[in-house]
């Protein structure tokens, strides 16, 4: 793996790594989901700021941290994790699929996004 910190992105390490167990390299996507918003009551985007310190500096955000937090309406990339990392996102059961480590590279990128959000006047469903 020639890269372990995407050049280009913001880095915000948030330590705690840990290897993962092997098996084929994936990325897994998901969005953020951050407010329960709806057609007829659409909600304001939470701010990208409010999410990078979230999973960058509060230790609870801290304990959920993906390895990429992606914007798509402004192309902003923050990085908390290594590519040789584990990341943090995704539930973990006892006895069960350690899904954050399952695979050689485990990529988790989350991405700002919520739906019926509003950004800049636009809903997007």
């Amino acid at each position: 793996m020639p890269d372990l910190w995407m050049p280009g992105a913001t880095r915000l390490d948030v330590g705690g790594h840990a290897s993962t167990d092997g098996g084929p390299a994936k990325a897994i996507a998901h969005i953020t989901w951050d407010r329960n918003a709806t057609a007829a009551a659409p909600a304001a985007l939470v701010p990208y700021e409010n999410l990078v310190d979230y999973f960058g500096r509060n230790p609870s955000g801290k304990a959920a941290a993906p390895h990429v937090l992606w914007d798509p309406f402004t192309g902003r990339i923050t990085q908390f994790l290594p590519a040789n990392s584990r990341s943090k996102s995704l539930a973990d059961r006892a006895g069960g699929t350690r899904t954050n480590r399952a695979g050689s590279v485990v990529i988790q990128v989350e991405t700002l996004f919520f739906p019926h959000c509003r950004v800049g006047g636009k809903t997007y469903a």
